[in-house]
């Protein structure tokens, strides 16, 4: 922002400062003088001084607040000394046989510099030199006259000390000035570029909160490598180049700084579109060597009401960036469905065990003789209610980390919903996902045991189900873990088979109890690779393993999975993911695998 847009709000300060602090003078003044000098000085003149002092205040203030700080303090130094001097002339004129008035009067011109000089931190020094320099010299020519040339001469270097002393004070406070606003400028600026640095910007954005405010985030494509090949010399030259030209392209009334590393930040007030050219193609000559570097410029951008210190805005601005990196564009602005993307991504990393936002659906999983469980899904509450499939949110969860949260999450609902159906003693089992990276949680099994505990549940009850489409490098760590788990008496699963990285010698080590084939081995197991699936189905019934196939949507696909010896199915055909209420209620009154009537969703993806 130009300094001069801050400038007049703090001057206007600075003055009501100054009427705090010249009020009681005025009062002051406009009570004693008039007191004192009744006794030399006719009515009429003591009338005259008291309505000429509280005009020119009055005019003073006005001044001040209406057209310009500084006429007012002007105005107030020059007609103030002048009325003071009056008074000095007055004993000239009135006083000159009252032997106590000269005395009176000098009394009431030192009170008058002292005052200036008390006030000095408000007054420019030239006005204040001109104002005491008034009453200094009239009280100099009344001692003189009125009481004798020697008493003159020795007043007058006490009035001229006083205002050398003065001076000497303005001049240590305007260096000191001077040092601190250095001293604050190298706070506020990044050595490197000359650009504001994070504490600037801070105070930028201090400045527009409750403002509708654009933020226009910045970096250079591919800067790590251009320091990690060229040298940090190279990058810091990179970096300047960068710097200087955002500076020369925008206005002045945006604040741009270096956020840190290779990231620029430029904000402004209200809604505003980055002007052209703000992201070209730089071709940087090397200053040390022959030839050039060539780099590009990426940009997000995002415009809304700033509050607190910005971070919403300026993440918002930070993931539209990134958008921008992974489609290579050059800027993009956070609106519309990317918007609305990032909002989602803030909200979900909230998720808590208390958060009613992750909503739980089951999903029935049938034998022939009637429903033998139920895999619970996750699905996002928003704000208007809408409920979203495991696409829309899981990759945010993902970003941030909080994958393992939300197995946690999910964990929860299906041991709590695990002991309403131990209570009514309904031999159901209910599954839940848990990501194969979580599963090297060392405080997972302890979780686990912990919520079985709380709620009295037996672990059989319980099927923990491991996606087969992640691949799980570290393969003794997380197989000791799901040894740790059978140890409980939890069930395992592994999801989705044949859609990942499967294999028979990881079956054979890992003491799994159910196998979930995926929905691409049902539909293609009429052709060749119907052999794979009843080896597969031969090998699970061999280790004891059940079998369930996902997908299930026609009774074709039912038929062909139980002459290959499936014995567990899940899948549209049986029933959607429904709310929980409603397969409570399906469980206590279904006895036979017909479809289900009660869905909350109308989505045909198999992988939610």
């Amino acid at each position: 922002m130009g300094d001069n847009e801050g400038s007049i709000p703090t001057m206007r300060a600075q003055l009501i400062e100054q009427l705090k602090v010249s009020g009681g003078g005025i009062a002051a003044a406009t009570v004693g003088v008039p007191f004192v000098i009744r006794e030399w000085t006719p009515t009429s003149f003591v009338v005259f001084w008291t309505f000429a002092y509280l005009a020119q205040s009055v005019f003073f203030i006005m001044l001040t607040a209406a057209v310009s700080p500084e006429a007012g303090r002007r105005t107030w130094s020059v007609t103030t000394a002048v009325l003071f001097a009056s008074i000095c002339g007055s004993v000239l004129i009135w006083g000159r046989d009252i032997p106590a008035s000269p005395w009176i009067a000098g009394m009431v011109a030192f009170a008058y510099i002292s005052f200036e000089t008390a006030t000095l931190q408000y007054s420019e020094m030239p006005q204040w030199y001109l104002g005491s320099a008034i009453v200094g010299t009239a009280t100099t020519v009344m001692t003189f006259v009125a009481i004798h040339p020697v008493v003159a001469i020795a007043i007058a270097p006490v009035i001229v000390g006083v205002a050398l002393t003065a001076k000497s004070n303005q001049d240590l406070r305007e260096d000191l000035r001077g040092r601190l606003g250095a001293a604050e400028m190298r706070l506020n600026t990044d050595p490197l570029t000359g650009l504001l640095n994070r504490r600037g910007l801070g105070l930028e954005l201090g400045r527009l909160e409750g403002e509708v405010a654009t933020i226009a985030t910045f970096d250079a494509d591919r800067f790590k490598l251009i320091n990690d090949t060229q040298g940090h010399g190279v990058g810091d030259q990179a970096l300047r180049l960068i710097a200087d030209h955002l500076s020369a392209i925008f206005a002045a009334d945006w604040a741009i700084a270096r956020h840190g590393g290779d990231e620029f930040i430029a904000v402004t007030a209200g809604h505003a579109q980055l002007p052209d050219g703000s992201v070209p193609r730089f071709n940087m000559p090397l200053h040390d060597r022959a030839g050039e570097v060539s780099f590009t410029m990426s940009a997000g951008v995002a415009s809304g009401i700033l509050r607190g210190t910005g971070d919403h805005l300026l993440s918002a601005a930070g993931h539209a960036l990134r958008h921008a990196k992974r489609e290579g564009l050059h800027i993009v602005r956070s609106e519309g469905e990317l918007r609305q993307r990032f909002e989602r991504s803030v909200a979900v990393t909230s998720i808590s065990d208390a958060d009613d936002r992750i909503v739980p659906v089951a999903q029935p999983i049938v034998s022939d003789n009637g429903i033998a469980g139920c895999e619970l899904l996750a699905r996002w509450r928003t704000d208007d209610g809408t409920l979203l499939a495991p696409g829309q949110f899981m990759d945010m969860l993902v970003e941030n980390g909080l994958l393992g949260r939300l197995d946690d999450v999910m964990l929860g609902h299906a041991v709590r919903l695990a002991r309403t159906f131990e209570q009514q003693g309904a031999n159901v089992f209910v599954s839940a996902n848990v990501a194969a990276s979580h599963l090297l949680n060392p405080g997972l099994t302890g979780y686990i045991r912990d919520l079985l505990d709380e709620h009295h549940v037996s672990p059989g009850r319980l099927v923990i189900e491991i996606t087969e489409s992640e691949r799980l490098g570290a393969d003794q760590r997380w197989e000791v873990a799901i040894n740790e788990l059978r140890v409980l008496g939890i069930k395992l699963a592994i999801d989705d088979f044949g859609a990942g990285y499967s294999s028979v010698a990881r079956l054979k080590r890992l003491p799994i109890t159910h196998l979930k084939l995926d929905r691409s081995l049902v539909t293609r197991a009429s052709g060749p690779m119907g052999h794979i699936v009843q080896g597969v189905v031969n090998f699970c019934h061999e280790s004891a393993i059940d079998v369930v196939a996902e997908g299930i949507e026609t009774a074709e696909d039912h038929i062909a999975m139980r002459d290959f010896g499936v014995g567990l199915f899940q899948g549209y055909l049986f029933g959607r993911p429904m709310r929980i209420e409603d397969f409570q209620r399906d469980v206590a009154n279904r006895c036979d695998p017909k479809p289900l009537n009660t869905n909350v969703e109308t989505a045909t993806a198999h992988s939610t």
